[in-house]
């Protein structure tokens, strides 16, 4: 038995899924990496040169449904994945980056070379479509756990979910390809416990800081 574990579609063709399955928890086999283009009326397996660990996140460049990332957890061998034909060749551009669990995934929305990755390590940038990349951590805690990245609209921003240090925000406005360009995070939310000690139900309180 299977489980399917991420997918993502194509802004420029929704019909076109890619998907990525795992082994259930417990049955044995290898993990593999999908596409459909007719919206799953037909489906063909792309894992090709992929390594056998757990891909993490799928990201579709939003302009080119025929562009897209993988990232996979897990030591040893490559973590981000590059295709540029929907998958039927796939191009390791790890290059420089540590070999640490990679989470997440995602394009720019309006400047598609700049790609992000989430890792264990925080996160990384590429500004030509991962050719290169330098670090992105300014402002995050040591060796932090970054397990998602949503880009906000309102502020040109990117927001980074960490696993136990919260979340943090960071403007992308002036970003660029050199590490002293790199942007600084600041903690955008607070949690307030209300009620200490717990006596039957728990109230938790989230606030958003902007940053000045």
């Amino acid at each position: 038995f299977r489980r399917v574990l991420f997918r993502s579609g194509s802004a420029t063709n929704t019909d076109t899924v890619y998907f990525s399955t795992v082994p259930s928890d417990t049955g044995t086999g290898v993990c593999h990496v999908f596409r459909t283009t007719n919206g799953g009326g037909n489906i063909t397996n792309i894992t090709g040169s992929l390594p056998d660990r757990f891909p993490r996140a799928i990201a579709v460049n939003p302009r080119k449904s025929n562009e897209l990332f993988v990232v996979f957890s897990g030591f040893g061998t490559g973590h981000v994945y590059k295709s540029i034909n929907s998958g039927n060749t796939w191009t390791n551009v790890t290059s420089t980056l540590p070999d640490v669990p990679f989470h997440t995934v995602m394009y720019h929305p309006t400047s598609t070379d700049t790609v992000f990755v989430g890792s264990d390590l925080g996160v990384f940038c590429s500004a030509n479509g991962g050719s290169t990349w330098f670090a992105m951590n300014n402002g995050l805690p040591d060796g932090v756990l970054v397990f998602d990245l949503k880009y906000s609209a309102s502020d040109n921003s990117i927001v980074a979910v960490t696993h136990g240090n919260g979340v943090y925000k960071a403007s992308i406005t002036n970003i660029g390809v050199a590490v002293e360009e790199s942007p600084t995070f600041v903690s955008d939310f607070t949690q307030q416990l209300i009620g200490n000690p717990v006596h039957g139900s728990v109230l938790f309180r989230s606030e958003e800081h902007t940053p000045e």
